[in-house]
């Protein structure tokens, strides 16, 4: 089922970035720049920064991705989708910076991967070693007792 979600995300990818390469024959770089002129209004009007907003953007994904697919936070589908969003949004700022600048800005692209999967990341490693942690207690056999003969008795 993982494979399955992971290779759906990818195709899913490939086709939106098939979309926007075709789409430039379309004249797509002021709709870019469009794009890029609303994600720095949106950061003018909260006062956020950049760092900020993806931060918060990449745990809101994760939380509407884990509500719409109906996965726990241990799955690791949500985070899945922050990354593929992520990237995707990465790939539209790098056409902005080649089309403005000349040239890409690998660190601040890093930089923006990185402050928008990190929040996601570590409340999905959290819940995952918390789901672990819970599934090994639940496993655990209890040999004494009257709960001994409870759990021996629901097994049969």
């Amino acid at each position: 089922m993982k494979s399955k979600t992971v290779s759906n995300l990818f195709i899913t990818l490939s086709l939106l970035c098939l979309f926007v390469i075709l789409a430039d024959n379309c004249d797509i770089f002021p709709r870019l720049s469009a794009f890029s002129l609303l994600k720095s209004k949106f950061g003018d009007v909260t006062g956020q920064s950049g760092s900020a907003l993806h931060a918060y953007f990449g745990f809101s994904i994760f939380l509407v991705a884990a509500m719409v697919f109906r996965k726990q936070f241990h799955s690791m589908m949500p985070w899945l989708i922050v990354c593929g969003v992520e990237l995707f949004n990465e790939f539209l700022d790098m056409l902005i910076s080649i089309s403005t600048l000349g040239h890409i800005s690998w660190s601040n692209s890093l930089s923006d991967i990185l402050y928008t999967v990190a929040m996601p990341f570590t409340v999905f490693v959290i819940a995952k070693l918390y789901h672990y942690l819970n599934q090994k207690k639940a496993n655990t056999v209890i040999t004494n007792g009257p709960a001994a003969v409870l759990s021996i008795s629901d097994n049969a």
